[in-house]
């Protein structure tokens, strides 16, 4: 899954808005100890939300990258022809 594009999409989107290093940065990573709090994490999912077109409701700050990317995926995949 660190190969996945949307991994290394979010990845990068991260490290540009919020400034963490890209090394940080892995599918084991919480958002909390990546340094983002509860405020933070629903900026995140704005983001995610202006770039995929999807909502991320169900994340908390403990939950990992893995997690996230599973969601976005799943929810693309879930809304391809439903345009």
């Amino acid at each position: 899954m660190s190969n996945s594009p949307i991994f290394q999409s979010i990845s990068a989107q991260m490290s540009e808005y919020f400034g963490i290093p890209m090394e940080k940065i892995n599918l084991e990573s919480t958002f909390v100890e990546l340094g983002l709090d509860s405020l933070a994490l629903v900026e995140f999912s704005v983001v995610i939300s202006e770039n995929y077109g999807v909502e991320l409701d169900d994340l908390v700050p403990d939950s990992t990258l893995a997690e996230a990317t599973t969601l976005i995926e799943a929810e693309l995949e879930s809304n391809v022809g439903t345009v």
